[in-house]
This record gives structure tokens, C-alpha cells and sequence, in this order.
């Protein structure tokens, strides 16, 4: 996984890629200097994408729209969304891509909802991987 997280971003990662039948004791991270995987250091600072408009539909989808309010565009973004128990207790979550994210503009999202009754709570974020694009 590769993306662009400027000093001070914080980043919210959810996968289809794989799933486990118990929850883990722990996961473990680790975080590599880009120097270690030879990445450019050279960031383009930008402000935040921004999240709206966002909803629940009657499938459990969760709809919204991402607001890039920057001057220049991105070739992908994700969108992320985090459930969580009525305690607070992360569940899980979910994400889709989002091509093409022009500069100053909207453009709309829906992820597939957790299957999971216990779910209370969800959360969406956004996190950039795609190159930056006119």
C-alpha cells in the first residue's frame, strides 16, 4: 500500500484483501522511513479532503461525497469507513476507490455496509494513494 500522508495527516486503512474467523490479541504495524523503500520526499502539500453528505441507505450502504477543496486533482482516492460497537470497540470496516477526484470539485462514494448487528457507530475518512492530476 502506497500514498502520500504529510506531516500531521492521520491515516484510516481498511481492506477486503483478507479476514480472520477470531479477533487477534493484537496487530502489530510497522512503519518504514520512505528512505528505506527509496520513495520521493517530495510532498505537494494540500488541504484535506473533506467528507459530506453522509448517509445510510436502506441496503446498509454508506453514501457520501468527497470534497477536494485543492488546486489540483487526484487520481485516486479512497474512501473509508470504521464501525464501531456501542462501547467504542472498533468492529471492522470497509472502503472503496473513487477515480478521477478533480481539483475543486465533489464527487460521490458508497461502500458496502459491515454485515454486523452489533455495529453502533461508523465513521468515514479519506486517504490519498492516487498521483496528483490537473
Amino acid at each position: 500500500m502506497r500514498g502520500d500522508l504529510n506531516p500531521g495527516e492521520t491515516m484510516v486503512w481498511s481492506s477486503q484483501a483478507f479476514s480472520v474467523e477470531e479477533r487477534p490479541d493484537r496487530v502489530e504495524v510497522d512503519v518504514e522511513p520512505m528512505e528505506a523503500r527509496n520513495w520521493s520526499t517530495n510532498f505537494q502539500q494540500h488541504q484535506p479532503l473533506v467528507i459530506q453528505n453522509v448517509n445510510e441507505n436502506a441496503r446498509g450502504n454508506i453514501l457520501g461525497q468527497i470534497v477536494n477543496p485543492n488546486d489540483h486533482g487526484y487520481s485516486l482516492v479512497w474512501a473509508v469507513v470504521i464501525y464501531r460497537d456501542a462501547e467504542g470497540m472498533l468492529l471492522g470496516g470497509q472502503s472503496t476507490s473513487v477515480s478521477n477526484v478533480p481539483a475543486n470539485g465533489t464527487v460521490a462514494f458508497d461502500i458496502s455496509g459491515l454485515s454486523d448487528d452489533r455495529a453502533a457507530s461508523f465513521e468515514v475518512f479519506t486517504w490519498i494513494e492516487g498521483h496528483i492530476i490537473s
